[in-house]
């Protein structure tokens, strides 16, 4: 008698072994599979690449220790955010900074118009090319 089992993707295992966590989103620094399946579960996850074939798993490493992750070290407890077009590591000791720096340019940003915002954005993109000898 054949038995037929259900096959998990990478995604269905790996959200569904984390689904009593808080688990935050999944960066890779090299190539994962399944990722419209972990999209479609809601689980926010970013690689450099997807191939259709599973990880070897060949290397363990401590938990909770930093790692380099596309030339930059990465420390446990430091801010990550990420979406389509990249991916910020904030270190946890320059947090209260930036947050605030950012907060700042955000409230610069709401305060000026689109026609002050286009007029800057030409002329610093004028004086760049300026400076590089381009002539228009």
């Amino acid at each position: 008698m054949a038995v037929t089992l259900p096959m998990r993707s990478q995604a269905e295992t790996l959200v569904l072994s984390h689904n009593d966590e808080e688990l935050p989103d999944y960066i890779v620094d090299g190539a994962i599979r399944d990722v419209k399946e972990i999209r479609e579960l809601g689980f926010p996850v970013f690689a450099r690449a997807v191939v259709p074939k599973p990880a070897l798993k060949a290397v363990v490493l401590p938990l909770q220790e930093p790692v380099n992750c596309g030339g930059v070290l990465v420390h446990p407890n430091d801010f990550i955010v990420a979406d389509e077009e990249g991916i910020v590591a904030v270190p946890a000791e320059r947090l209260e900074t930036v947050l605030k720096a950012v907060s700042e340019k955000a409230q610069r940003e709401k305060a000026q118009t689109l026609d002050a915002w286009d007029t800057e954005h030409d002329e610093k993109i004028n004086s760049i090319l300026r400076a590089a000898g381009v002539d228009w």
